[in-house]
Order: C-alpha cells, then sequence, then structure tokens
C-alpha cells in the first residue's frame, strides 16, 4: 500500500515539475507518505498488546487520512490541465489581438535577441510572453515611457491583508497592469524590466474560467484551506516562464 502511494505521489510531483507548478503540495504528500510508514511500524509493534487497542485504532483513522490526503493531492497533480508551450507567430498575434501593450510579432523580430511564446491551457487560460532587447538609448526611452503610463503598477489586495504586485524574479522587476476586475485577472499584463541585459518582458494573461488564477484550493483533512500563491509561481507555472527557460537551455545544448 506504501509503495502504491509512493508511485502515485511521484508521479504527481514529476507532471507538476514537468509544467512549471508549484510543488509544495506534492512534497507535503509525500512527507505523509513517510508518516503513515512510521505509524505503520508503530502499530505493528503494539499489535498484540490489548492495553494498547485504543492507540490502535487513532493511529489507523491517522492512516487512512494520511492515505487520503496523499491520494488526493497526487490525483490532482497528475490531473490538471496540460498546458501547451509554443512560438507560433499567428497564435501569438491571436492570443496578444487584446492586449495594446503587447508588442507585436513585427517588433519582436526587428530586435535581434528577443524572444516570445505562447502558454496556452485548454478551456482555462491563453498567456503570451515577449522578451524584448534594446539598446542603451531606447531602453531607457521605454522605461521612462512605460513609467508615464503605469506608474508601480497595481496591486490586488486578498484577504489576509495578502498583496500582490510589483515583485523581482529571475533578474526582472515586473510591475501588474490589471485590465479587468469584472473577474479577477480575467484579463492582465506583467511588464518587466532587466537593467543589467537592457530587456523588458511583456506577459498577457487572459483567463477563460471563472477561478482566480493567485488562489488554489490544498486538503486540510477532510476541508480544503485557500492558499494565494506567490507572482513568482504564476508566472512561472501559469504563464510559462519555466517551460520556457527549459526549451532555451535544450536549444543552446542542441546547436
Amino acid at each position: 500500500m506504501i509503495a502504491v502511494l509512493a508511485i502515485l505521489s511521484c508521479i504527481g510531483l514529476y507532471m507538476r515539475w514537468s509544467r512549471g507548478e508549484d510543488i509544495t503540495d506534492s512534497l507535503v504528500s509525500l512527507g505523509l507518505i513517510v508518516l503513515i510508514a512510521i505509524l505503520s511500524t508503530v502499530t505493528m509493534k503494539i499489535e498484540k498488546d490489548k492495553k494498547k487497542d485504543i492507540l490502535r485504532v487513532v493511529l489507523a483513522g491517522l492512516m487512512m487520512f494520511s492515505g487520503m490526503a496523499v491520494i488526493i493531492i497526487s490525483v490532482i497533480g497528475i490531473c490538471s490541465r496540460t498546458a501547451v508551450y509554443s512560438e507560433d507567430t499567428k497564435l501569438y498575434s491571436e492570443i496578444t489581438a487584446g492586449f495594446s501593450e503587447m508588442p507585436t510579432i513585427e517588433e519582436i523580430e526587428k530586435s535581434e535577441g528577443s524572444e516570445f511564446y505562447t502558454y496556452t491551457r485548454e478551456n482555462f487560460s491563453d498567456s503570451a510572453t515577449a522578451i524584448i532587447q534594446y539598446d542603451a538609448e531606447s531602453y531607457w526611452k521605454k522605461l521612462l515611457e512605460l513609467y508615464d503610463k503605469y506608474g508601480y503598477g497595481d496591486t490586488l489586495i486578498y484577504d489576509f491583508d495578502k498583496e500582490r504586485g510589483q515583485f523581482t524574479h529571475d533578474g526582472y522587476v515586473f510591475i501588474l497592469v490589471d485590465n479587468s476586475r469584472t473577474i479577477n485577472f480575467e484579463k492582465s499584463v506583467l511588464i518587466g524590466r532587466n537593467g543589467s541585459e537592457r530587456k523588458i518582458a511583456y506577459i498577457c494573461y487572459a483567463n477563460k474560467s471563472y477561478d482566480d488564477p493567485l488562489v488554489e484550493y490544498q486538503s486540510a483533512g477532510r476541508t480544503f484551506r485557500r492558499k494565494i500563491i506567490s507572482m513568482e509561481s504564476f508566472v512561472n507555472g501559469k504563464c510559462g516562464w519555466k517551460r520556457h527557460k527549459t526549451e532555451q537551455e535544450i536549444k543552446q545544448t542542441t546547436e
């Protein structure tokens, strides 16, 4: 039984990792498997001691709930919507059509060293990213233009005073441009600057569901608790940043 749970948990961990998603839940499930193994060992040692019947029942209950939690976490990890990564110019143009902040394919192709990609999750979200390389003069000119238009960006306020707004990720300082609040993150843009490389990253995200992509629900016994994920996890897992880095590394090794 423990071996089956371990295999299931490892598959869920791998699936989350391969999609660039937060693997905290999967690591917790592995910890629960260790706990189940310990509880099982203790139960076997007191199996013939009739004075500890109540303790055995309690331990059995803990193992059962822990096992259920492992199964739920693993199944969620395995069955999450598969994302599709692409560097197709037509798809990029289609996704960015409703985002005036995003560079066009023509602008991207004019700049040597620039990159773009799309990251789509069927019936869930569409995302596109462009990373533009500028010369020194153009870089500072563009930064001033963006500051005049967006300042320090927007801030999202969640319960328990959790705020999500400007953040640093992978050498970029990002601001959030929240275009629509009909649904949280229905239509949003992130813009990040990297001064050392004179690059500006533009990420657009179109939410196709009624769920806020910054909110995840994690199993906690018989209930689920609400977790507000970090902006870094959002960019890596739901906008495909981590997947893009992996693809770029593969290209470099094969060239």
